[in-house]
């Protein structure tokens, strides 16, 4: 599960929340609170980067299907490009 924050760069007051809708109407609450005219806050969450992808248009993927054998040669090729 995704863990949200937000950060009051104004105050430094932080807080949490699971999605990012309640970290941003905290933040906002907050805000309100502290009668912050011009509100600086940052956002963040603690998932992983994701798994990066080759570009399709890349020389590497096209010649990884154009001197594939067959379809599973191709797909054993384009396997080995993403590890």
């Amino acid at each position: 599960m995704t863990t949200w924050t937000w950060e009051c760069l104004l105050d430094g007051a932080t807080g949490t929340s699971d999605t990012q809708e309640g970290a941003e109407s905290d933040a906002q609450a907050h805000n309100e609170e502290e009668d912050h005219e011009s509100p600086q806050i940052s956002y963040g969450h603690d998932d992983p980067e994701p798994t990066p992808v080759p570009d399709p248009t890349t020389t590497e993927v096209i010649d990884a299907i154009t001197n594939a054998s067959d379809f599973t040669d191709a797909q054993a090729r384009l396997a080995a490009l993403l590890q």
